[in-house]
C-alpha cells in the first residue's frame, strides 16, 4: 500500500476539481463533424443535465459530477434547432445520468416532438430510471419510431437495492413494463450487476425470477434482454474500499443465469469476467500499472473491448513481466489506507463516502437532495456552488412554420461518385444523401408505420471502390423545384466526390427500375492489360464463375452477362455488363474472373462506370 503522498509544490497537496456553475453558459458545438461512416452513437446528443444526486453507491459519475445542474428547456430547444440544421441528423438524444429526473422534461417533450415529428426525427431518452417515465412521456417519444426501452434495476431484490441505494421497487418496474408492452415497444432491456457487496445466492436467483415474471408480461419469449456485468469497485464512491469477486465466482454466476435464461425464455448478454477483472485492476490502480499497459501493448494487445480481439493471456504475461500481483488491486481496502486517488479532490468528503458504505451494510437509504434536505456530501457551499434546477413551468413557443406541407413531388437525380467518394458503401451513401437533403432544407416525404423512412430509392448499388459518372436516385419531397435550383440547394452539402449533375421531376407513380446494362471503363495501368485473357474469354462459348456464399455454391455464366469486352487505347478496356433479374454479377467479380486477378489486386484498378442502358 501507499506510505504517503509527497507534495512537489508547497501547499499543493491535492488537485481540486473545477466545477461549472451554470450549464447554460457552457459552449455547445452546434456544428459538429458528422462522420460518413456509422459510429456507435450516430445521432445528435444534447447534454441536458450534468450531475446526479440519487447517490447510487456503485456509481462513480454520480459522485464526481455533483452537484446537479440542469440546462434550461429554452436553451435545450435552441441547441436542438441549430444542431439539426447543421448536421441533418435523424435522431436526437437527451443526455443525463437520469433523464427522467430532468424537471422540465414533461413541458419540453410535447413542443420538442411537435418540432421533430414533422420531419421524421426520432427522440431517444437513455439512462431512464424506473418510476420517472410516465405514460405521457412514452406517448410523446413514440410519435416517430419505437426502438426499445432500457432500464437499470442493477439488483433484483429490495434488500440489495437498498444496499446500493437504488431507490426503485418491483411494483414500479412491473407497471412500467406493462405500459411499454401495451404501447407496442418491441423489447425491454434490463441491466444487472453480479458480485455486489453483501450479495447472496438468493440475489442471483432473483435476477432470473424477475426476468421470468417480466417475460409473462410480453407477447412472446425473448422479448426481455438481461445484461449482466461483474461489479467493479470505483474510486471516489462508497464502494471504493470493497473487494471485487474472483474470476471463478463471476463465471459460476453467469453460467447459472445463462441456464435460467434458456429455461425462462429471456435473452442474456454478459460482460466477459476476464475483461471485468482487468477493469477492476485499472479502476483502483496506481502509477505502477503503466508498465503493464506498455508490456501488454508490446505483446500485441489491441482493441481489447472486442471479444474476438481480447487476449487475456497477454495481460497475464504483462503482469508477470512487470512483477506485479494483479490480485493486489482487487482486495478489500481499510479506511486508514492511503488510496492512489486521494490526491484528487472531487468535492465530496471522504468521510461522507465512508458513512455511505456503513449505511449500505445496514441496508439504509440516503435520499436525493433534489427532493429532500441536503445530505452534507460537501460539494455545495450554496454561495458559488449549488444545484441548478428548473422547477417552474416552461413555455417554449414554436416559430411559425414558413413552409407548408403541400403535395409531394418526385425527382430523379443523376449524380457522379468519383475519387475518394468511391470508398463509400451503399448504406453510407444512403445516409450521406439523407442528411444532405435535411441540411439543404428539403422537406422529405416519409413512409408510414412504426419505423418511418424517407421515400428515397437508388437504381442500383455500386461496389465499393468503383467510380461512376451516372448513378440514379429518386426522392420524394414536399414542394416544387426546377432542376437547377435543386442542384444549387443540395450540392453544397455533399462531400467531395459526390455531385448531382442532373435533376428532373417525374410522376409520383413512376418507379425506378434498375438499368438493363452498365458500361464500365477499366484502367489496368497499375500492372498492365493482359490482352490474351480477353481473347481467351471471347473464344469460349461458356465461362462459368462460381463462389461459395453462405454455405451455398453460386454459379454464373459470364458469357451470358458480359455483353461486350473491348480493348481500348493504352491499358484500358470497356466492359458492358448486363443486369438480369437473377444470376447477376458485380463488375469487380467479373474482372477478377476474366483476368484471373486476386481479390487484393482489384483495388489497384481504376474502374469507372461511364453509362447505363435502361
Amino acid at each position: 500500500s501507499i506510505k504517503e503522498i509527497e507534495e512537489l509544490l508547497t501547499g499543493y497537496h491535492k488537485v481540486k476539481r473545477r466545477i461549472l456553475k451554470d450549464l447554460n453558459t457552457a459552449p455547445f458545438p452546434t456544428c459538429p463533424i458528422v462522420p460518413y461512416h456509422k459510429p456507435v452513437h450516430d445521432r445528435l446528443s444534447i447534454e441536458v443535465t450534468r450531475g446526479c444526486t440519487h447517490g447510487c453507491r456503485f456509481c462513480q459519475a454520480g459522485f464526481i459530477y455533483r452537484p446537479v445542474r440542469e440546462r434550461s428547456p429554452e436553451k435545450v430547444f435552441e441547441i436542438v434547432e441549430k444542431s439539426l440544421k447543421n448536421t441533418g441528423y435523424e435522431e436526437v438524444s437527451l443526455l443525463s445520468l437520469s433523464i427522467g429526473d430532468y424537471q422540465p422534461l414533461k413541458d419540453l417533450l410535447p413542443v420538442l416532438m411537435d418540432r421533430l415529428s414533422n420531419e421524421g426525427i426520432a427522440l431517444s431518452l437513455p439512462s431512464l430510471r424506473v418510476g420517472t417515465i410516465s405514460s405521457k412521456i412514452m406517448e410523446q417519444i413514440s410519435r416517430v419510431r419505437r426502438t426499445g426501452f432500457t432500464f437499470a434495476p442493477e439488483a433484483a431484490t429490495q434488500e440489495m437495492r437498498n444496499r446500493i441505494n437504488k431507490k426503485i421497487n418491483e411494483e414500479e418496474l412491473f407497471e412500467t413494463a406493462k405500459e411499454v408492452f401495451a404501447r407496442k415497444w418491441p423489447s425491454l432491456k434490463l441491466y444487472f450487476m453480479i458480485g455486489l457487496p453483501g450479495e447472496t445466492d438468493e440475489d442471483i436467483k432473483a435476477i432470473a425470477e424477475l426476468a421470468r415474471q417480466l417475460v409473462k408480461l410480453g407477447k412472446h419469449k425473448f422479448q426481455i434482454t438481461v445484461s449482466i456485468s461483474t461489479f467493479v469497485p470505483k474510486s471516489h464512491t462508497p464502494f471504493q474500499w470493497e473487494r471485487q469477486i474472483s474470476l471463478q465466482e463471476s463465471r459460476e454466476k453467469i453460467k447459472f443465469l445463462r441456464k435460467m435464461a434458456w429455461k425462462y425464455g429471456f435473452r442474456i448478454r454478459w460482460h466477459e469476467p476476464e475483461q471485468s477483472f482487468l477493469e477492476g485492476i485499472f479502476s483502483r490502480g496506481d502509477r505502477r500499472l503503466h508498465e503493464v499497459i506498455l508490456r501488454a501493448w508490446l505483446k500485441g494487445a489491441r482493441f481489447d473491448s472486442w471479444r474476438d480481439r481480447f487476449r487475456f493471456e497477454l495481460w497475464q504475461a504483462a503482469f508477470e513481466d512487470a512483477r506485479l500481483n494483479p490480485y493486489f488491486y482487487l482486495v478489500e481496502r481499510s479506511k486508514d489506507e492511503i488510496l492512489p486517488w486521494a490526491k484528487i479532490d472531487i468535492g465530496v468528503d471522504a468521510e461522507f463516502l465512508w458513512q455511505e458504505r456503513l449505511k449500505s451494510q445496514r441496508g439504509e437509504i440516503t435520499p436525493d437532495c433534489r427532493y429532500e434536505a441536503c445530505q452534507q456530501c460537501g460539494v455545495c457551499d450554496f454561495k458559488e456552488i449549488a444545484p441548478t434546477i428548473y422547477k417552474e413551468k416552461s413555455e417554449i413557443i414554436l416559430k411559425e412554420q414558413t413552409f407548408k406541407f403541400n403535395e409531394p413531388h418526385k425527382y430523379r437525380l443523376t449524380f457522379s461518385k468519383l475519387n475518394t467518394a468511391r470508398f463509400f458503401g451503399h448504406l453510407e451513401l444512403i445516409n450521406i444523401f439523407h442528411r444532405a437533403f435535411r441540411r439543404a432544407g428539403l422537406k422529405l416525404v416519409y413512409s408510414k408505420g412504426f419505423h418511418p423512412l424517407p421515400k428515397m430509392s437508388f437504381a442500383v448499388a455500386l461496389p465499393v471502390g468503383v467510380e461512376s459518372l451516372v448513378e440514379i436516385l429518386d426522392i420524394e419531397i414536399y414542394g416544387r423545384y426546377d432542376g437547377k435550383s435543386l442542384l444549387g440547394k443540395i450540392n453544397p452539402h455533399l462531400p467531395e466526390g459526390l455531385r448531382i449533375t442532373h435533376a428532373i421531376e417525374v410522376p409520383l407513380n413512376a418507379s425506378l427500375s434498375p438499368p438493363s446494362a452498365q458500361r464500365f471503363l477499366v484502367d489496368f495501368s497499375a500492372f498492365g492489360l493482359d490482352r490474351k485473357k480477353i481473347e481467351e474469354f471471347q473464344a469460349k462459348k461458356s465461362f462459368i464463375w462460381q463462389v461459395l456464399h453462405n454455405g451455398k455454391v453460386r454459379q454464373v455464366d459470364l458469357k451470358k452477362v458480359v455483353k461486350c469486352l473491348i480493348p481500348k487505347q493504352g491499358e484500358k478496356v470497356e466492359i458492358v455488363l448486363l443486369l438480369p433479374s437473377q444470376g447477376g454479377i458485380k463488375i469487380t467479380e467479373a474482372i477478377s474472373a476474366i483476368f484471373s486477378l486476386k481479390k487484393e489486386d482489384i483495388p489497384r484498378l481504376q474502374i469507372l462506370k461511364v453509362g447505363v442502358e435502361m
